[in-house]
């Protein structure tokens, strides 16, 4: 019985790191930021003229899927942090709606949070999945953000995820 209980285990973990190695693909390295992420398998890199380089998937619906960053200073907590940045958002975008909020951990340790919403930008529905993560110095936070369809669902929150788990500073 322990034997099969084992190998079950096993087994399970190589399924999910077989799934979770096909939806990545090329490692995105931001050598001024300091920061690795390794992007969607199939995605790519696209410059927008902004401080960092975007990434964008094939086209759905109407809209890229993408994952955008951003720094800024700041020297409090992640959480207060958020607190802050949910108001913005809601004055910015029309018919926000928050869906999740909750803490996470890159494979390399580092903590942050996300928050999923709802929002209209223009005409388009969006779904947004905005992560926060401190420097290593707690003087700055990265957000990363994730943009899909709306009508999506939460069918890009995995490719998301899998992307910013490999989220790393590098210096």
């Amino acid at each position: 019985m322990k034997k099969s209980l084992i190998l079950f285990c096993i087994l399970t973990v190589l399924f999910a790191q077989t799934i979770y190695s096909q939806q990545l693909g090329d490692l995105y390295t931001e050598r001024n930021a300091g920061f690795t992420m390794s992007m969607p398998l199939g995605w790519q890199t696209i410059d927008f003229n902004q401080k960092y380089l975007m990434i964008m998937g094939p086209e759905d619906g109407g809209l890229s899927p993408n994952i955008g960053f951003g720094d800024e200073a700041y020297n409090g907590s992640i959480s207060a942090y958020i607190d802050i940045v949910i108001p913005l958002v809601q004055q910015l975008f029309s018919d926000f709606t928050l869906v999740e909020r909750s803490s996470f951990t890159t494979n390399a340790g580092v903590t942050g949070e996300y928050v999923t919403y709802f929002a209209t930008m223009g005409a388009i529905r969006v779904r947004q999945k905005l992560y926060v993560f401190p420097n290593r110095r707690g003087t700055a936070v990265m957000a990363i953000t994730g943009t899909a369809p709306g009508n999506s669902g939460s069918r890009y929150d995995a490719v998301f995820d899998a992307s910013v788990k490999t989220f790393n500073w590098t210096r």
